[in-house]
């Protein structure tokens, strides 16, 4: 149940994204995960940010785990498409679903983070 602000711990240290515009209610996981991974402007691409959070509305819809970062437009996309002129100069990550007990702790909170000031990221936990 959604509640108190959820603050994500220092060794959970990543970016959340605020997917406003881009979740649905009934998306597919992988729906999800591709809304989450790519395409960003000015992302900051530090290896200290472990973690990706999916957030809609501040709740925290899913938590993957970074594994590095390329140039958008390098891997494939299965439920988005976009132009060439979109992804120029942005930045996906590679990753996967964190580990089910890290799932566990956030799934469905109310994700404590600074103000966004119109970035679709913020740092969390750092």
């Amino acid at each position: 149940t959604v509640g108190a602000l959820t603050p994500i711990a220092r060794e959970d240290c990543g970016l959340a994204f605020i997917l406003n515009s881009t979740y649905k209610s009934g998306m597919s996981d992988l729906e999800l995960f591709e809304a989450t991974r790519g395409v960003w402007h000015n992302v900051p691409r530090d290896p200290s940010l472990k973690y990706a959070y999916a957030t809609y509305g501040g709740i925290i819809k899913e938590v993957y785990e970074i594994r590095n970062w390329m140039k958008a437009g390098e891997q494939q996309y299965f439920t988005r498409s976009f132009e060439e002129s979109h992804i120029k100069n942005r930045w996906e990550f590679v990753g996967r679903k964190a580990h089910q007990n890290l799932r566990e702790k956030y799934i469905g909170k109310l994700i404590d983070k600074d103000r966004t000031y119109g970035t679709p990221f913020v740092k969390v936990g750092c």
